[in-house]
């Protein structure tokens, strides 16, 4: 069983589509990147994927069970984490409030304590900024809260499916 399939997926903006028959397999202990101009539709498959763009056609599946269709909710508790490119992050809450923010699902809220301890080793700058508010951080120290947040260092995604984040080129 293969943790994320993507099977014949069609979705789009309006009546535009981006994705028209996309199929993607993530096998066990894969990690996938996805590489293009703008506008090629990498951001619209990871909306697909994370529910927060409905299909039109296709399937997704995680762990051979069916998100396509499911809120974007349901599939963070089900430990798909999507951390999008933009810098969204609320801008008077501090460091730690926002990486708690990020252990709320029942999934991730079973070892936020310990998750909270493993995102401040791997990256101890956010330590140090612990009480300092988001907007007065650099934008990579603010990269590395939504990282924490997201991509389940706090959020606690499965282990074998292949996390993505999204980067601006350059």
């Amino acid at each position: 069983m293969s943790p994320l399939v993507i099977d014949n997926v069609v979705g789009g903006y309006g009546g535009a589509p981006v994705l028209n028959g996309l199929s993607l397999t993530v096998g066990e202990r894969e990690r996938v990147g996805l590489f293009g101009p703008n506008g090629h539709g990498k951001t619209t498959l990871l909306r697909a994927v994370s529910g927060l763009l409905p299909l039109k056609d296709g399937s997704i599946r995680l762990f051979d069970k069916p998100i396509d269709g499911k809120p974007a909710a349901s599939i963070v508790a089900d430990g798909l984490i999507h951390v999008p490119q933009s810098n969204l992050l609320f801008p008077d809450m501090e460091v730690m409030e926002t990486l708690r923010l990020g252990a709320q699902s029942p999934r991730a809220r079973q070892n936020a304590a310990a998750s909270l301890d493993s995102v401040l080793a791997l990256f101890p700058r956010l330590a140090e900024r612990r009480h300092q508010k988001i907007k007065t951080l650099s934008g990579g120290e603010r990269q590395m809260v939504a990282v924490a947040v997201g991509v389940g260092l706090m959020g606690a995604p499965q282990p074998d499916v292949a996390r993505g984040v999204e980067t601006s080129p350059g």
